[in-house]
């Protein structure tokens, strides 16, 4: 096992021992700061890490109840359901959103198509750091 697996913190179940060593190869390997995961088989939890640091500069230990934030954890989620939707015939790729969805069409999207926002393409949402609102970049605003 890596030298970073000491300083990891939770358990595997036998069979599981690779997942903790790659885990631990994100420190040794990667330069990760602090990270947890879990893994959940047939209701059983048989992952369950945590390690590093929750505040890299302060060098705060990760805690099992450390706060992080997640990028993109339900894209996966996201095609199955579309695929799904698709394979039913409820959806189509190529249709507008706006045809599921008629308020969608507000501020300049009326064109955008599902594959577009299922694809990351639609580009149809800014922040605007003045009024801290989301706006629509092809808006006339």
């Amino acid at each position: 096992m890596p030298e970073a697996i000491a300083e990891l913190g939770g358990a595997v179940e036998p069979g599981f021992e690779l997942v903790a060593e790659e885990f631990g190869q994100g420190f040794v390997e990667r330069g990760e700061h602090g990270a947890a995961f879990a893994a959940v088989v047939d209701g059983r939890l048989v992952v369950d890490l945590g390690g590093g640091t929750a505040d890299h500069e302060a060098a705060a230990p990760w805690r099992e109840d450390t706060v992080q934030l997640v990028y993109s954890g339900a894209k996966g989620f996201v095609a199955a359901c579309i695929l799904l939707l698709i394979e039913r015939g409820q959806i189509e790729l190529d249709a507008l959103v706006s045809d599921y969805w008629p308020e969608f069409a507000a501020s300049g999207k009326r064109r955008l198509r599902v594959r577009h926002v299922a694809s990351h393409t639609a580009g149809s949402l800014g922040y605007e750091r003045r009024s801290r609102s989301l706006t629509s970049p092809t808006s006339s605003e």
